[in-house]
């Protein structure tokens, strides 16, 4: 039918109806390698959320984020993410966690100023959990409402009859099997290996414990840093001995390559670890450099 040809009677008009399941499905098999993603993803929109709140008010500088894992007696377990960002309104609670695919930055924020999507991130943690709980309190507003969204494709928001403090606390729950796979150990591990770079404090909690997740040295944070403090680093990072390092400068890259003491050849794969605004995105980096280069790098881009 042509643009300008009319509407019988017979014609009408119908939704989709999307199998949010169906959605999560493709998610785990095409666009997410793995269902660790969802704890970068997580990581990434509370340095958003804070970032967003920097915007909105230059002096504030206390940003932190806080991780509590709490471990059950029947083998379950659960994860909360917390952070003293910007905050969600009741407005876009419906707008970016209800309406999937819905791109969001929080209010009149630029595009550019983030890498992540706070509806769709949240999303990847239903490859992990049948059930999300947000609850959040914009620091426009001063009440705060809990969303609970569920894997069918369901959701409810209610206003939170206790008063919050600005920012967001996500909940998610493990069952007996995810709660094995995601024990302390590993989240620790995966935090410290996607967002060891992060500026913003990072804290891990279980029970009376607390560590820092990203106390780590930086050399080239540092006023000044040696080649041997960048070749130590790299060692660290990628677990082995380097011959030497080389920095990369390039229009919209910058970063450091480690040579290798071991053999290699054209077509040994190259190990990258690629970040993007100090989160870690791939260590998949085989379209960005040619063939010849198999060396061990870890690199940086800027904004995009």
């Amino acid at each position: 039918m042509g643009n300008g040809a009319k509407r019988t009677k017979k014609e009408e008009d119908f939704s989709f109806q999307v199998d949010l399941k169906g959605i999560i499905r493709l998610l785990s098999e095409n666009l997410y390698s793995s269902g660790d993603v969802f704890l970068r993803e997580l990581l990434q929109n509370a340095v958003d959320a804070i970032a967003a709140r920097r915007e909105l008010e230059p002096d504030f500088k206390d940003g932190r984020i806080l991780v509590t894992y709490h471990g059950a007696l029947d083998g379950q377990a659960s994860l909360v993410f917390s952070d003293n960002g910007i905050g969600l309104t009741r407005e876009e609670i419906h707008t970016f966690l209800s309406v999937i695919g819905q791109s969001s930055k929080r209010g009149e924020m630029q595009r550019n100023s983030f890498i992540g999507q706070f509806g769709i991130g949240l999303l990847s943690c239903f490859l992990v959990t049948d059930e999300i709980v947000v609850r959040s309190r914009s620091v426009r507003e001063e009440q705060g409402f809990r969303w609970l969204g569920r894997s069918d494709g369901t959701y409810q928001v209610t206003a939170e009859t206790l008063k919050l403090a600005p920012g967001t606390r996500i909940e998610i729950k493990l069952d007996k099997k995810m709660a094995r796979r995601y024990c302390k150990e590993r989240v620790m591990e995966l935090l410290k290996e996607y967002g060891f770079l992060i500026k913003v404090p990072v804290d891990f909690e279980e029970g009376s414990n607390v560590c820092r997740i990203n106390d780590g040295f930086i050399p080239w944070r540092q006023s000044f840093c040696s080649g041997e403090e960048i070749l130590q680093f790299g060692e660290l990072m990628f677990g082995e001995k380097f011959f030497g390092v080389v920095r990369i400068l390039g229009e919209g890259l910058k970063g450091y390559a480690f040579i290798s003491e071991r053999q290699t050849s054209a077509a040994t794969m190259g190990r990258h670890k690629i970040y993007l605004k100090d989160m870690l995105i791939t260590e998949d980096g085989k379209d960005l450099i040619p063939k010849w280069a198999f060396l061990q790098g870890a690199s940086s881009m800027p904004n995009i």
